[in-house]
């Protein structure tokens, strides 16, 4: 949690002391009357309020300089000049940049068709073939193995993309035995647990099919957070659900936090 804060705080003691009533007295006026005082015993005022004004610059800039990187450190992922055709024609994004930091909900915002989900489709490596650089850390993500996309990134899709053949639980386990080498066994007690969390236990050994909508969203969404990947991309990942399931969503991501 330090991390996540840090940025912020430092963010607003640097306000605070250039901007507000309160530190601007305990700061300036201090060092102003400090330096008057020292003025009427050595009689150099030029030399003494330089030293005051060179005192008060180190105090902000070292508070801003520490913010900045402290901000840097906590730069999940970032985007530059992402550029994606439709069949090399039409273009879909068009020079997007942006930042997702570590703590932090972002929300793309757009009308239908604007490129949401092209754009997330790009960060989870799904749509390799665009321009621009996207980075995790100080590492190009199109440089990652399955393996290491797997446990950095998870997406959820708007379609939720289950296998139809294998159960809700299957579906949730299978990534954790195949992808991340977890014995089957713990494989399957992790997903029960998550998926009871969502409110899915009674259909742990349901099919795809028959389940509803809001169903098949939970568990594509326990199937994403099982992974414990540090960034989670969600696209429209509320569409079906109702206000309970909300909250239980809400839940499990809180304690998907804590243990990271």
């Amino acid at each position: 949690m330090l991390r996540i804060t840090l940025p912020s705080l430092t963010n607003e003691l640097t306000a605070l002391i250039k901007e507000t009533s309160i530190l601007m007295v305990i700061g300036v006026a201090e060092l102003t009357k400090i330096s008057k005082d020292i003025v009427a015993r050595e009689l150099d005022p030029m030399t003494i309020y330089l030293a005051a004004a060179a005192l008060y610059l180190v105090l902000t800039s070292s508070i801003s300089l520490f913010g900045q990187i402290t901000k840097k450190r906590g730069l999940m992922i970032s985007g530059k000049k992402i550029s994606w055709h439709y069949k090399k024609e039409r273009p879909v994004l068009n020079n997007v940049s942006f930042e997702l930091r570590v703590g932090r909900i972002t929300v793309f915002m757009g009308q239908s068709g604007a490129g949401k989900t092209t754009l997330l489709k790009c960060i989870a490596n799904l749509n390799p073939h665009y321009t621009g650089i996207i980075s995790c850390g100080a590492k190009d993500i199109k440089n990652f193995s399955a393996r290491e996309r797997a446990s950095h990134i998870g997406y959820v899709h708007q379609q939720f993309n289950l296998f139809p053949h294998l159960t809700a639980l299957e579906n949730c386990s299978y990534a954790l035995n195949k992808t991340m080498g977890i014995t089957k066994e713990d494989s399957r007690t992790r997903s029960c647990e998550v998926l009871q969390m969502l409110g899915m236990s009674s259909f742990i050994h349901t099919l795809p099919p028959r389940l509803s909508g809001g169903q098949q969203q939970r568990v594509a969404i326990a199937r994403a957070l099982l992974l414990n990947p540090k960034i989670l991309l969600l696209d429209e990942p509320t569409s079906a659900l109702d206000p309970e399931s909300k909250k239980a969503l809400n839940l499990c991501c809180l304690i998907s936090c804590t243990k990271e």
